[in-house]
Formats: C-alpha cells, sequence, structure tokens
C-alpha cells in the first residue's frame, strides 16, 4: 500500500458511521501487510468524539501528519475526530 493509499484510508477513518465500519476500516489497515501494527480506539459518549491510536509499521511524514490534522510521534499516531448522532457507538447498539 502507498503513502497516498494510507493517507486517503486514514482520512476515511472520520466518515465511519459506527463502530462496525470504523473496526472494518482499521482491520483493513492492519492486515499482514497493512501499514498499521497495533491500534487503540476509544470513544467519548459525552463529546460524541473518537480517538484511535495507530503504531504504524514506518513512520508517516510529518506534511502526511498534518494534512490528516494528526499527532504523530516516531512510528506513532493519534487521530481525534468528533463524530455525529448517526454515528452508533457502543451505548446505541440493541442489547
Amino acid at each position: 500500500m502507498g503513502s497516498g493509499q494510507v493517507l486517503n484510508a486514514l482520512k476515511t477513518l472520520r466518515r465511519s458511521a459506527g463502530f462496525d465500519s470504523l473496526r472494518r476500516s482499521i482491520l483493513d489497515l492492519s492486515k499482514e501487510s497493512g501499514p498499521v501494527k497495533s491500534y487503540t480506539v476509544g470513544f467519548d459518549s459525552n463529546k460524541r468524539t473518537v480517538s484511535c491510536y495507530f503504531e504504524m509499521r514506518s513512520p508517516l511524514l510529518d506534511a502526511e501528519v498534518c494534512e490528516l490534522g494528526a499527532v504523530g510521534f516516531g512510528n506513532g499516531l493519534v487521530i481525534e475526530f468528533p463524530v455525529g448522532p448517526e454515528f452508533k457507538g457502543i451505548a446505541d447498539t440493541p442489547q
């Protein structure tokens, strides 16, 4: 996966409709040959924000990190973004 493809894939995370689509997108990035080595996702239901921490196989360029509106450090990358009311969090799923 080329650098441009990785950047585009990370940008699409902000458009996820819920945890299922977010998880599928991240798993695609985490495949054996993918750019993501490990990840953690958090959801703040009060603020309606999602935070994603990624350990990348290789660091992104500073310009790419800035384009994502993310914070990068070494091979780490943190992306935080607000989600709308249509985003289905864990508390929104039927029991």
